[in-house]
Parts: structure tokens; C-alpha cells; sequence
């Protein structure tokens, strides 16, 4: 037991004092363009009232591109309008569902994040660098309508976890739900 615990403090000690473990990246489009400047510099441009081709074209994507997909109606509304609740009469809910039926949504995520955890004696940190953006093509009648590019630009962010906080969590839970899904919540908190 004196030996597991002594490896114990010599592993948070190591792991800790170094600048951290690589916990990988998640990407997605980030092939596409050379940085996140450069999708922004081809999206200025895009011109309104564009032929949907010839926007593709512009962007070095076309319809089959990984990752790039038309939005439903729901998706549709918000991005076009945002989240306001449409409402009038008979006649205008109808012609507003015709022109949303005029309406193609493209979406295309441009995203890269990597992440780092540095250990300390009661906590975790998990360190997120990178750029999460989204590209949303708005087409009327076959014809760019609006080209938005919503996101961060930069993410350059930390998340600590203090491990008294996720035991009593998990301790909580065991007590609530039972020891396993006390153990369960326990290991599911920690990072991959």
C-alpha cells in the first residue's frame, strides 16, 4: 500500500509539473482553409444575389464536401430569422412558409481544438486552444441571400476540476441512486 502511494504522489508530481498530457484534438473542416482569417477573407467575397455554384466555387467546396449540410426547417427559421416565435394571420403564415420553402441552408462547421490536462494535488486542468467557426449559406431562389460566419475565432480557454468536488458529487449520487451510479458519475466527470 506504502509503494502504491508513493508511485501515486511521484506520478501527480511528474505529470504536474510538466507542461501537461495531450488529450488529442477535435477538427472538423479545418482542411479546407489555411486559418480561420482565410475563411473570413473568402467570405467578404462572397457577393449577394450569387449563383449557388458560383459560391461554392469561391469557397473550394461543393455539395459533397464533408461535413457540409442543408438545414431543416427549424434550423431554417432561426438562422434566416433567429429565434422569434412567428405569428399573424392565416394568410401570413402561409406566405412566410412559402418563402421559407424558397429558402436552402448550408452549413459547413471549421473548427480545430486541441486540448491539454496539467494536474495539480487537488485539481485537473484541462486547457482548450483553437477556433470554432461555423459558415452558414443562406440560398433564395438558387441565389446567396446571406453569407454569415458565426463562432469564435480564437479559443484560448481553461476548465479546472477540483477532485474533492467530483468524489463528493459522486458520493452524493452513490448515496441518492446507489454505489455504482455514485462510481459511474465518478468516472464519466473525468477526462478522456
Amino acid at each position: 500500500m506504502r509503494c502504491f502511494a508513493s508511485f501515486s504522489i511521484l506520478l501527480f508530481l511528474t505529470i504536474g509539473g510538466c507542461g501537461g498530457i495531450n488529450l488529442g484534438q477535435s477538427a472538423k473542416g479545418d482542411k479546407l482553409f489555411e486559418s480561420p482569417e482565410d475563411l473570413e477573407h473568402v467570405v467578404s467575397l462572397l457577393q449577394k444575389g450569387g449563383v449557388e455554384q458560383e459560391v461554392f466555387n469561391i469557397l473550394w467546396i461543393n455539395p459533397r464536401t464533408p461535413n457540409l449540410e442543408i438545414a431543416d426547417a427549424e434550423a431554417m427559421q432561426a438562422m434566416a430569422y433567429g429565434r422569434s416565435q412567428i405569428q399573424g394571420e392565416v394568410k401570413d403564415l402561409e406566405e412566410f412558409r412559402e418563402k421559407m420553402a424558397k429558402l436552402k441552408v448550408y452549413t459547413l462547421p471549421y473548427e480545430k481544438i486541441s486540448k491539454r490536462i496539467r494536474l495539480g494535488w487537488n485539481h485537473y486542468v484541462i486547457h482548450y486552444q483553437g477556433y470554432k467557426l461555423r459558415l452558414i449559406l443562406i440560398f433564395e431562389d438558387g441565389k446567396l441571400w446571406q453569407a454569415k460566419l458565426v463562432g469564435r475565432m480564437k479559443i484560448d480557454e481553461e476548465e479546472t476540476t477540483y477532485i474533492a468536488d467530483l468524489l463528493r458529487r459522486g458520493f452524493d449520487n452513490a448515496l441518492q441512486r446507489g454505489f455504482s451510479d455514485g462510481v459511474s458519475y465518478i468516472f464519466k466527470q473525468l477526462p478522456p
